[in-house]
């Protein structure tokens, strides 16, 4: 019983890909490009490592939402100074350290805001509101693995992608995307992305159902 558990947790994902691939091949750089729209409130500000236009647009948020804690995952050596210098209380931010992937930053938002309690939120019944920014191209692979991670505390979600690039290029894209080199090269890459997080979801899965 535990084989055959095992061995659809690794074969659903991969079916549910190979469908999408067929039937929405031509759709697959505007599938990528996911955004939504700004919400009401935001306890949280998630921010990802990467395209130097995601934390200048996190801090815009930062000022529209006052009430946030910013979380990112960064690069920039002097990040508490430069938030600073920007208006910003940096008491407001949390550094969640180098992470090697995607898949890493998430489970360490996850971890943070877990830890953080409820207390804080404008409605103790749906957990805190969290905003996930990075680059347009990133925000389906994001969702993704954000729905996979969701518990009581993760589980209310907006993506809301900065201005950039790569984001316009998917966004604006139509059904001849892949005769653009560069293009392809970005969809083929997430791509790949995605079906490496997915099956190392399944795989943790399937060695949790082994041995938990």
């Amino acid at each position: 019983m535990k084989k055959t558990i095992a061995a659809l947790l690794i074969l659903v994902p991969i079916f549910i890909l190979a469908v999408l691939f067929i039937t929405q091949y031509k759709n697959l750089a505007n599938w990528l490009y996911y955004k939504d729209s700004l919400p009401h409130h935001l306890d949280y500000i998630c921010s990802f490592a990467g395209s130097p236009e995601r934390e200048p647009y996190a801090l815009e948020l930062m000022k529209k939402y006052p009430d946030s804690r910013w979380l990112v995952s960064t690069e920039r050596k002097e990040f508490k100074l430069w938030v600073q210098q920007n208006g910003i209380d940096s008491n407001r931010t949390t550094i969640i350290g180098t992470c090697r992937s995607t898949f890493e930053e998430i489970w360490n938002f996850r971890k943070i805001i877990n830890s953080s309690g409820n207390d804080m939120f404008v409605d103790d019944r749906s957990g805190p509101v969290i905003g996930f920014v990075s680059s347009g191209y990133h925000m389906r692979r994001i969702s993704l693995l954000f729905h996979l991670a969701r518990c009581k505390n993760f589980q209310t979600g907006f993506f809301l992608p900065a201005q950039g690039r790569h984001g316009e290029l998917l966004e604006n894209a139509q059904n001849g995307w892949w005769k653009d080199k560069h293009l392809k090269s970005l969809v083929n890459s997430e791509l790949k992305k995605i079906a490496g997080n997915l099956l190392l979801h399944g795989l943790l899965l399937v060695l949790s159902s082994l041995f938990g």
